[in-house]
Protein backbone atom coordinates (compact mmCIF):
# COMPACT_ATOMS: atom_id res chain seq x y z
CA UNK A 1 0.00 0.00 0.00
CA UNK A 2 3.35 2.37 -0.54
CA UNK A 3 4.34 3.00 -3.72
CA UNK A 4 7.36 0.44 -4.49
CA UNK A 5 9.24 1.21 -7.98
CA UNK A 6 8.91 -1.35 -10.93
CA UNK A 7 11.79 -1.02 -12.91
CA UNK A 8 11.35 -2.19 -16.98
CA UNK A 9 13.88 -5.04 -18.25
CA UNK A 10 15.27 -2.28 -21.01
CA UNK A 11 15.19 1.48 -21.06
CA UNK A 12 12.44 3.54 -23.20
CA UNK A 13 13.77 6.15 -26.03
CA UNK A 14 10.54 8.09 -24.44
CA UNK A 15 8.38 7.66 -21.84
CA UNK A 16 5.61 5.28 -22.39
CA UNK A 17 2.27 4.41 -21.41
CA UNK A 18 1.89 2.27 -18.68
CA UNK A 19 -1.20 -0.04 -17.98
CA UNK A 20 -1.72 -2.72 -15.53
CA UNK A 21 -4.06 -5.20 -13.72
CA UNK A 22 -3.64 -6.71 -9.86
CA UNK A 23 -3.36 -10.47 -11.02
CA UNK A 24 -3.96 -12.48 -7.73
CA UNK A 25 -6.78 -12.23 -4.99
CA UNK A 26 -4.82 -12.62 -1.65
CA UNK A 27 -6.88 -10.06 0.26
CA UNK A 28 -11.06 -9.91 0.33
CA UNK A 29 -11.48 -5.97 0.44
CA UNK A 30 -11.99 -3.78 -3.04
CA UNK A 31 -8.43 -2.14 -4.23
CA UNK A 32 -7.56 -0.36 -7.15
CA UNK A 33 -4.06 0.14 -8.28
CA UNK A 34 -2.64 3.29 -9.10
CA UNK A 35 0.98 4.49 -10.79
CA UNK A 36 3.11 7.50 -11.02
CA UNK A 37 6.52 8.73 -11.91
CA UNK A 38 6.24 6.82 -14.93
CA UNK A 39 9.53 7.70 -16.66
CA UNK A 40 11.69 5.56 -19.42
CA UNK A 41 12.94 3.30 -16.56
CA UNK A 42 10.14 2.63 -14.83
CA UNK A 43 7.19 3.41 -12.65
CA UNK A 44 5.94 3.76 -9.17
CA UNK A 45 3.05 1.43 -7.84
CA UNK A 46 0.65 1.18 -5.17
CA UNK A 47 -2.71 0.05 -4.31
CA UNK A 48 -5.54 2.05 -2.51
CA UNK A 49 -7.91 0.01 -0.16
CA UNK A 50 -11.38 1.30 -0.69
CA UNK A 51 -11.93 4.23 1.43
CA UNK A 52 -13.86 2.70 4.55
CA UNK A 53 -10.92 0.80 5.15
CA UNK A 54 -7.70 1.42 7.02
CA UNK A 55 -5.00 1.35 3.69
CA UNK A 56 -3.03 -2.30 4.67
CA UNK A 57 -3.34 -5.07 2.04
CA UNK A 58 -1.95 -8.44 1.42
CA UNK A 59 1.14 -8.37 -1.54
CA UNK A 60 -0.73 -9.07 -4.86
CA UNK A 61 0.81 -10.15 -8.37
CA UNK A 62 0.75 -7.14 -10.65
CA UNK A 63 0.86 -7.48 -14.31
CA UNK A 64 1.84 -4.61 -16.78
CA UNK A 65 2.26 -3.35 -20.50
CA UNK A 66 4.61 -0.76 -21.14
CA UNK A 67 4.38 0.79 -24.41
CA UNK A 68 6.10 3.60 -26.22
CA UNK A 69 3.80 5.82 -27.77
CA UNK A 70 3.22 5.72 -31.73
CA UNK A 71 1.05 4.44 -34.10
CA UNK A 72 1.61 1.29 -36.81
CA UNK A 73 0.76 -2.48 -37.27
CA UNK A 74 1.29 -5.80 -35.67
CA UNK A 75 0.56 -8.10 -38.36
CA UNK A 76 -3.30 -7.36 -39.36
CA UNK A 77 -3.86 -4.87 -36.33
CA UNK A 78 -3.53 -1.33 -36.62
CA UNK A 79 -2.59 0.23 -32.87
CA UNK A 80 -2.48 3.89 -31.66
CA UNK A 81 -0.67 4.45 -28.50
CA UNK A 82 -1.09 7.91 -27.11
CA UNK A 83 -1.12 9.58 -23.64
CA UNK A 84 -3.63 12.85 -22.80
CA UNK A 85 -2.41 16.31 -20.89
CA UNK A 86 -3.07 16.12 -17.38
CA UNK A 87 -6.86 17.24 -17.89
CA UNK A 88 -9.45 13.93 -17.10
CA UNK A 89 -11.10 14.43 -14.06
CA UNK A 90 -14.52 12.97 -12.57
CA UNK A 91 -16.64 14.75 -15.74
CA UNK A 92 -16.28 13.02 -19.29
CA UNK A 93 -13.66 14.10 -21.53
CA UNK A 94 -13.43 13.08 -24.78
CA UNK A 95 -10.13 11.98 -26.58
CA UNK A 96 -9.63 12.11 -30.43
CA UNK A 97 -7.27 9.75 -32.06
CA UNK A 98 -4.50 10.67 -33.95
CA UNK A 99 -5.87 8.49 -36.96
CA UNK A 100 -9.50 7.31 -37.52
CA UNK A 101 -9.66 3.49 -37.52
CA UNK A 102 -12.18 1.68 -39.98
CA UNK A 103 -14.03 0.28 -36.82
CA UNK A 104 -14.69 1.11 -33.59
CA UNK A 105 -10.97 -0.04 -31.74
CA UNK A 106 -10.82 -1.81 -28.24
CA UNK A 107 -9.48 0.83 -26.14
CA UNK A 108 -7.33 -0.27 -22.95
CA UNK A 109 -6.46 2.81 -20.82
CA UNK A 110 -5.32 3.88 -17.44
CA UNK A 111 -4.55 6.49 -15.12
CA UNK A 112 -0.46 7.71 -15.64
CA UNK A 113 -0.59 9.96 -12.36
CA UNK A 114 -2.01 9.79 -9.02
CA UNK A 115 -3.19 13.50 -8.04
CA UNK A 116 -4.45 12.27 -4.67
CA UNK A 117 -5.12 8.96 -2.72
CA UNK A 118 -8.68 8.42 -3.15
CA UNK A 119 -9.68 4.77 -4.20
CA UNK A 120 -10.62 4.91 -8.31
CA UNK A 121 -10.93 3.71 -11.57
CA UNK A 122 -11.00 4.68 -15.24
CA UNK A 123 -14.29 3.95 -17.18
CA UNK A 124 -14.55 4.68 -21.21
CA UNK A 125 -17.79 4.75 -23.39
CA UNK A 126 -18.65 5.74 -26.40
CA UNK A 127 -15.91 4.30 -28.28
CA UNK A 128 -15.94 5.19 -32.54
CA UNK A 129 -13.24 4.81 -34.91
CA UNK A 130 -12.42 8.29 -34.34
CA UNK A 131 -12.16 8.35 -30.21
CA UNK A 132 -13.94 8.13 -27.20
CA UNK A 133 -14.82 9.50 -23.49
CA UNK A 134 -13.12 8.94 -20.11
CA UNK A 135 -13.52 9.99 -16.58
CA UNK A 136 -12.02 9.09 -13.57
CA UNK A 137 -14.88 7.36 -11.03
CA UNK A 138 -13.90 7.36 -7.21
CA UNK A 139 -15.49 5.31 -5.21
CA UNK A 140 -17.62 5.70 -2.24
CA UNK A 141 -17.64 3.16 0.91
CA UNK A 142 -16.79 5.80 3.07
CA UNK A 143 -18.56 9.26 1.48
CA UNK A 144 -20.99 10.02 -1.50
CA UNK A 145 -17.71 12.91 -2.56
CA UNK A 146 -17.17 11.77 -6.01
CA UNK A 147 -14.72 15.16 -7.60
CA UNK A 148 -11.68 14.12 -8.41
CA UNK A 149 -8.72 16.14 -9.71
CA UNK A 150 -6.87 16.46 -12.98
CA UNK A 151 -5.13 13.07 -14.51
CA UNK A 152 -2.83 11.76 -17.07
CA UNK A 153 -4.87 9.10 -18.87
CA UNK A 154 -3.00 6.74 -21.30
CA UNK A 155 -4.83 3.94 -23.97
CA UNK A 156 -3.65 1.71 -26.08
CA UNK A 157 -6.43 1.47 -28.95
CA UNK A 158 -6.28 -1.55 -30.90
CA UNK A 159 -8.38 -2.92 -34.14
CA UNK A 160 -8.22 -4.81 -37.37
CA UNK A 161 -6.95 -3.17 -40.29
Amino acid sequence: TAFATVNYSKTFSEIPVVLTTIASVNGNDTISGRVKNISTTGFGYMFREQEKNRNTHANETVGYVAWQPGTGNIGSLQYQVAATAKTVTNVWYPITLGKAFVDPPLVLAGMQTTSNTDTCSLRTQSVVATGFTVKVEEEQSKDSETSHPAETVGYISISQE
